[in-house]
């Protein structure tokens, strides 16, 4: 068997919220009168949470002094408004495929774990939001650094703790909707799917490195074809 585990990234992988998460930070940003210009030039997509509250920092013209205080204030407040703004929203939804994939996945003894640049509490907000947090007890996390990579080597450490260390490296992926997933994967060591139902195509994820793409989770015989590879 040449899957084992599969570590998922959240956002535009398995779920869209709809615009909760930007909806959540610009209103906890609000709250301290901010510059509008404080997310301006700020790319969200495969980034970690404390990277972007870092840029939002610097757009502010904070120092060293005040970013920690900073980012850890924006942290609690971007949480506590983002379990509003998840059952607000009207446009949120699973991505094609989902939970039928991990159904699936499950069925044929893969280990299911996450690898998202979200905080561990806000990861389970939106995949509670969607049904399937029951899937998940593990994974890395925006609190285990800045860098996707640094991410990604904590959930590839949890998963050898569950499966064995001597697992070998084609045995773990890592999905993903971005380049940034794929050179998490790359960075770990592990085999990377790209999944086009973000901002980039599976020909753009092919092109970037990975190791098998699809359009989206459903596409038939897509366990199989990990399993088998």
């Amino acid at each position: 068997m040449a899957l084992s585990v599969l570590l998922f990234d959240v956002d535009l992988t398995l779920l869209a919220t709809g615009g909760a998460g930007l909806k959540a930070l610009s209103r906890a940003l609000d709250e301290f009168h901010h510059d509008p210009a404080a997310l301006e030039g700020i790319s969200f997509a495969g980034k970690t949470d404390p990277l972007i509250f870092k840029e939002i920092a610097f757009n502010l013209g904070l120092g060293p002094d005040g970013l920690e205080d900073f980012g850890l204030l924006l942290k609690r407040r971007y949480l506590f408004h983002l379990e509003k703004t998840l059952a607000e929203a009207v446009d949120f939804e699973l991505c094609p495929g989902v939970p039928g994939i991990l159904d699936e996945l499950k069925k044929h003894g893969v280990v299911l774990g996450l690898c998202t640049g979200n905080l561990e509490q806000g990861a389970r907000l939106k995949l509670e939001r969607g049904g399937i947090a029951g899937y998940f007890s593990f994974g890395g996390f925006g609190e285990h650094g800045p860098s996707r990579a640094q991410v990604a080597k904590a959930a590839v450490e949890e998963a050898r703790r569950i499966i064995g260390s001597s697992a070998p490296a084609e045995n773990i992926w890592i999905a993903g909707d971005t380049p940034l997933d794929i050179n998490a994967a790359r960075d770990t060591g592990v085999m990377a799917l790209g999944v086009g139902t973000g901002y980039y195509t599976k020909d753009e994820l092919l092109a970037h490195g990975a190791d098998y793409a699809v359009r989206d989770l459903s596409e038939p015989g897509l366990v199989e074809s990990l399993i088998g590879r």
